[in-house]
């Protein structure tokens, strides 16, 4: 499996646990983007995933944040020099920006749809990709 393919399966299933009835964390165009990056970036951004994911094995909760969103993972890490711009972020501007009210995240985190995604549910995902 690429690495393309990876990231793709850890966002679809991460898109499964945090999705409602009405409202889907990902829809069709983030998927086409993330097929649009190159295999390197992928790469960068699914090893950077994991390795978070795995230096905060002693956190008993852990919830989305930055760290496991690819797109904030551009941004931080290989755009802007750690200094984040939603206002150019793909899924910002598909979805609104993550901590704006209006926006999709906000909705589905009041909804708790991200309360599921623990440091073990995020293991899991991983060591069923890695499979």
């Amino acid at each position: 499996m690429t690495y393309k393919e990876k990231l793709i399966e850890f966002m679809k299933i991460k898109n499964s646990y945090t999705s409602s009835r009405t409202l889907y964390y990902m829809d069709k165009k983030d998927f086409n983007e993330i097929k649009s990056w190159s295999e390197k970036l992928c790469q960068k951004i699914y090893k950077a995933i994991v390795n978070y994911i795995y230096d905060n094995y002693n956190t008993h909760t852990f919830n989305i944040n930055t760290r496991t969103c690819p797109w904030c993972i551009i941004d931080s890490f290989f755009k802007y020099n750690s200094l984040y711009d939603c206002f150019k972020c793909g899924y910002g501007k598909r979805h609104g920006i993550c901590n704006e009210y209006n926006s999709l995240y906000y909705k589905l985190s009041k909804l708790n749809k991200f309360s599921i995604l623990t440091i073990h549910k995020y293991k899991e995902i991983i060591n069923n990709i890695e499979k």
